[in-house]
């Protein structure tokens, strides 16, 4: 949990800094370029472009440079919908554990034989394997959102897929 944690926290940090840098961008520059005009029209007397000596002009352009990297990053790496599918698998997880570690909901069973509460030794497997289908699943959600293309192609090979589906049941 520790260390989904931390890739939890980064990744809300860098979708974060994302969409500041996206929404500050979207609004500075029809800003900056409806007033470069103004600024710089006046001293333009070398018979140089205006573009040359303007660094309203140059700020602009650098930070929509910067936007569209940073939009094209996020959307390449699907920073948001990574940053999402983290969130909830660690909320997940964490509840996950609370309920094992004070027995309760599913975790709250009683031997039918001996009438007694079971211990955490006896319900450690059912606990492992909720753990790893909470993580397998998120993993598959991830990977889903990184590439929507292989989901098209792993449904071509859906029958391998039931296939390695059923041997893990088993």
């Amino acid at each position: 949990l520790r260390k989904l944690r931390k890739d939890k926290e980064c990744g809300s940090l860098t979708h974060g800094i994302c969409q500041s840098i996206i929404n500050i961008g979207s609004v500075g520059i029809p800003a900056l370029l409806s007033i470069q005009h103004y600024a710089y029209s006046s001293q333009n007397n070398k018979g140089q472009s205006s573009t040359d000596s303007n660094p309203i002009y140059w700020t602009a352009w650098g930070l929509s440079l910067l936007v569209g990297l940073v939009a094209n990053y996020s959307n390449m790496f699907k920073v948001e919908e990574k940053n999402i599918i983290m969130e909830m698998t660690y909320i997940k997880l964490k509840q996950e554990t609370w309920l094992f570690i004070a027995r309760s909901g599913k975790y709250d069973q009683v031997d039918k034989e001996s009438n007694y509460q079971l211990s955490h030794n006896d319900m450690f497997r059912e606990f492992a394997y909720n753990i790893e289908k909470i993580w397998s699943t998120a993993k598959k959600q991830q990977i889903e959102a990184i590439d929507t293309d292989s989901k098209k192609k792993l449904d071509s090979h859906s029958s391998v897929d039931e296939t390695f589906i059923k041997l893990q049941e088993a």
